[in-house]
């Protein structure tokens, strides 16, 4: 007997989805390396502090693109699925 054509699609959809969610957090940890980068090094070679303020459109630019794509995300996701009930 074939499966669910239902079940078949979210076995292929979840890999996708999965890599999605590993990306937005390789994105997290590389803006937290520039910006830490950015700090201690300015630390270490005597950099004037204002120079630091470089790193707040770093942290901007990656905060639009988080907001950006959790607009879109929750845009295209279904409202609500249909729960069975129980009998």
């Amino acid at each position: 007997m074939p499966d669910d054509p239902l079940l078949e699609e979210y076995k292929i959809l979840l890999p996708k989805i999965d890599k999605i969610g590993d990306y937005r957090f390789i994105v997290r940890g590389w803006s937290a390396t520039i910006v830490l980068g950015l700090l201690f090094g300015s630390s270490a070679a005597n950099v004037p502090p204002y120079i630091v303020l470089l790193a707040l459109p770093i942290v901007g630019l990656f905060y639009l693109m988080e907001a950006n794509q959790n607009a879109q995300q929750m845009s295209s996701a279904p409202s609500r699925l249909p729960m069975a009930s129980n009998p």
